[in-house]
């Protein structure tokens, strides 16, 4: 095995073998080279797993396949996600999922050197800020991935996945994540999602006040979550007649009929009806235009 040196010290096959508790010798006598070769890598790489340093030697380098990194070169730091997400290099799921990563311990050195770049993600990103700030400031033990699910329904705006994951999440994972949950539902105009999350606990702050001031025209539910909660005092907006010019009159239009039209069901189920009794063969309705159309204009 050739192993390289690393300043003053020099990795041995000795080291392998005492560390596994077999003498060399007996791994000479009995095991092929290759095998002993073979041994000494497995040793090293669990070795490197359970003990990593911040900066490995060099000596390493030579038992790692090509292309291989470590989980901190994997992912990007805030601000070069950020960027390659405003710049359509990555999808908002990847860059959700390079957030994400400090929770479950991995860390850059660019994390401690924010330069003001907070101030940028809480005006144009809050979700984001929000998620830094808690995977940054608290103290927790990594995170699994199954306790990061939650942000992945949140994003899709499935309500019901979202509220499965969340049910399952032990309580202290709960109250790390309950912030940024909701400040990602509110940016996305997720108004069910939002409503789970301040059910739950969550609170109104800056990060979370300018995720609703983002996302407050992506659906026309959201005017009923923040009224139901006086947001704002959003509730007293009947009372000012500009208020209900700005806000309550877009958001009528753009929500859709609650109530279907009875005459239209009915005028179909005799349709229908009349199909399947042979009294109304496919094809031959014609509503009034087309019947102008075929046979000119009609006094009616």
């Amino acid at each position: 095995m050739v192993v390289r040196q690393c300043g003053p010290h020099r990795l041995s096959p000795k080291f392998a073998t005492s560390a596994l508790g077999i003498s060399a010798k007996a791994i000479h006598l009995f095991l092929p080279f290759q095998l002993y070769k073979v041994i000494a890598n497995i040793f090293l790489r669990l070795y490197w797993f359970y003990y990593p340093l911040a900066n490995p030697p060099n000596s390493f380098t030579v038992l790692n396949p090509p292309g291989w990194r470590r989980p901190q070169d994997m992912t990007l730091c805030f601000q070069p996600a950020f960027v390659a997400f405003k710049g359509s290099k990555i999808a908002e799921v990847d860059y959700l999922s390079h957030l994400l990563a400090h929770f479950r311990g991995i860390h850059h050195p660019e994390d401690s050197d924010t330069k003001n770049f907070e101030v940028v993600l809480a005006s144009f990103n809050p979700y984001a800020e929000s998620i830094r700030q808690a995977a940054l400031t608290k103290t927790y033990k990594p995170l699994p991935n199954s306790a990061l699910q939650p942000f992945y329904a949140c994003l899709a705006g499935r309500s019901t996945h979202f509220l499965h994951h969340l049910e399952t999440l032990e309580k202290v994972h709960a109250a790390l994540l309950l912030q940024p949950l909701a400040t990602l539902a509110a940016e996305k105009g997720h108004a069910d999602i939002l409503q789970t999350c301040l059910n739950t606990g969550a609170k109104f702050d800056d990060l979370l006040d300018r995720a609703v001031e983002i996302g407050f025209g992506k659906s026309p539910d959201m005017l009923t979550v923040l009224a139901n909660v006086e947001w704002r005092n959003i509730q007293q907006v009947r009372d000012d007649p500009q208020a209900v010019r700005d806000v309550v009159w877009p958001w009528l239009r753009n929500k859709s009929n609650q109530k279907p039209d009875q005459e239209k069901q009915i005028a179909e189920k005799r349709h229908e009806q009349l199909e399947r009794e042979g009294l109304h063969p496919a094809g031959t309705c014609m509503a009034s235009e087309d019947l102008e159309k075929k046979f000119g204009d009609i006094d009616w």
